[in-house]
């Protein structure tokens, strides 16, 4: 998306029916006071994930209660990037101790 609205948003899923949504909390924030989102038939989603900051619980509460009402049922789940961890994953393989993917 070139730039994001709340209506937008809604407008796509109701196109394209996406079982997934990541985005940040003024994302999520913004969707929850979308009345065009809160119109639309969220029963498509299978999960819904928010990273970039902290998730505020309100924001969290609202958006799974309004998913609900549209007949979705879902929790956001907040989720992180470790970069402590990337950077050890690189050092190992710059010293081809690394065997993962």
């Amino acid at each position: 998306m070139p730039q994001f609205t709340p209506e937008d948003v809604a407008k796509l899923i109701k196109a394209k029916r996406p079982s997934l949504v990541i985005g940040v909390p003024t994302l999520y924030d913004a969707l929850n006071r979308s009345r065009c989102f809160c119109g639309t038939d969220l029963s498509c989603l299978k999960a819904a994930f928010c990273g970039a900051d902290t998730l505020p619980r309100a924001v969290k509460e609202r958006f799974e209660e309004i998913v609900r009402s549209q007949g979705g049922d879902i929790q956001l789940r907040e989720v992180a990037f470790n970069v402590l961890a990337q950077e050890e994953i690189e050092m190992r393989k710059e010293k081809g101790e690394y065997t993962g993917s």
